[in-house]
């Protein structure tokens, strides 16, 4: 897998979800469910295993993920994928590939809300306070899906291609 999340960037467009969601409201229930709607063979790495692309490749999943409970799921194809990643960053699959540097999340989202990916736009997005669990349950609940980016260290990555679970090594490498 290429890593391609680059770090958190604030955005002035950016709207804090508890400015309109009162957390107070009990939590929702404890499974729905939603991921069972795509079979495990079906999510596909949308480039991700051979480019930078996570952040974009995170919103075609995502579109996955909600047209698979209409019935019919839309499944974007890779140069749609990677189109948005090129729009985003600068990205050139080349050949030579140049600027696979990745993307910050809150650029791709303010790119799939104005100019759309694979053809589709959201309407909007919001932050949420990720340290609180309630707000990430009632953030999935209300809206289907939460895009998250995590950093690894370089021994998770070698571990999961393994196929090891991981463990916490004294010397995990850093940061990929």
């Amino acid at each position: 897998m290429k890593m391609g999340k680059l770090a958190p960037k604030h955005s002035e467009k950016t709207l804090l979800l508890s400015d309109y969601q009162d957390l107070s409201v009990p939590p929702p229930p404890g499974k729905v469910w939603r991921e069972y709607a795509i079979p495990v063979g079906q999510w596909g790495v949308l480039g991700n295993a051979d480019y930078g692309d996570c952040t974009c490749a995170c919103a075609g999943h995502i579109e996955m993920l909600m047209t698979a409970h209409t019935g019919s799921m839309y499944v974007p194809s890779l140069g749609d994928i990677l189109a948005a990643y090129s729009a985003v960053s600068g990205f050139d699959a080349g050949p030579p590939v140049q600027n696979d540097n990745g993307a910050a999340i809150s650029d791709v989202l303010e790119f799939w809300r104005v100019s759309g990916i694979a053809g589709r736009k959201i309407l909007g997005w919001a932050q949420i306070d990720w340290q609180n669990i309630n707000a990430v349950k009632q953030a999935i609940w209300l809206f289907g899906a939460l895009d998250i980016g995590i950093q690894l260290p370089k021994s998770a990555m070698e571990q999961t291609n393994a196929g090891q679970t991981w463990e916490v090594l004294s010397d995990d490498g850093g940061i990929l």
